[in-house]
């Protein structure tokens, strides 16, 4: 969900496995969360993102599977 968020607010969070002892220490403990070491490394690990390209991008990514959809010419082999 955190990387959805970010998105929808025009940033991409890139986490690694140190999220998961900053979620494991919050959701055991939260007063024991060092704040400042959590913005920390929130925003070393997030980036702006140019939100318009990246939806134009899906956008025109979703049009093509649509339309191969449609046309029989989807290079799935699954379909």
């Amino acid at each position: 969900m955190t990387v959805v968020f970010y998105f929808l607010n025009g940033y991409r969070f890139e986490y690694d496995s140190g999220v998961r002892a900053i979620l494991k220490a919050f959701g055991t403990d939260e007063a024991a969360v060092d704040e400042e070491r959590t913005t920390d490394y929130l925003r070393s690990h997030t980036e702006a993102l140019d939100l318009a390209g990246e939806i134009e991008e899906w956008r025109d990514e979703l049009v093509r599977y649509g339309l191969s959809e449609l046309t029989g010419d989807s290079s799935d082999p699954n379909d």
